[in-house]
């Protein structure tokens, strides 16, 4: 009903700049939510009577299958048949016999070598890559003709 007298009156005459201005603010307050409201008494009442609603469907909290105690006993129990994890250690021919500086070398922090190892990376020391600049530089300066 009141959308058919809105329709006769827009249909009649012509609409000034505040019956606009009314409208638009009309429109827009449609779209804007008031959280002040609960919103699922409305959510419940649009929904017809077959139809369940989904508060009383979808599960806030999720139930734990069983207790802390019974989980663990099952994660021990799973880890009985399977081998250790991780590289095997190196063994020795001689157990009592000191370690190799290889050895020691593997057991040293990587902070502490990491400057090192980025220097061996580029491979070439720095008199190799000197004396490779100045070769190219002269074999430049021969194939240079005016």
């Amino acid at each position: 009903m009141k959308n058919e007298r809105a329709k006769e009156i827009s249909m009649a005459r012509i609409l000034t700049q505040e019956e606009h201005q009314k409208i638009k603010a009309e429109q827009a307050m449609k779209g804007v939510v008031d959280i002040r409201r609960n919103l699922k008494s409305q959510l419940e009442t649009s929904n017809s009577a077959n139809k369940v609603s989904l508060s009383k469907i979808e599960t806030v909290t999720s139930r734990r299958k069983h207790d802390k105690e019974s989980r663990l006993a099952t994660v021990l129990a799973g880890r009985e048949d399977r081998p250790a994890y991780g590289k095997a250690k190196r063994q020795k021919y001689n157990p009592n016999a000191s370690t190799t500086n290889k050895d020691k070398k593997k057991n040293q922090p990587f902070f502490m070598i990491k400057h090192k190892v980025s220097k061996k990376q580029s491979g070439r020391s720095y008199a190799q890559k000197k004396k490779a600049l100045s070769e190219s530089l002269k074999k430049q300066i021969k194939g240079y003709k005016h």
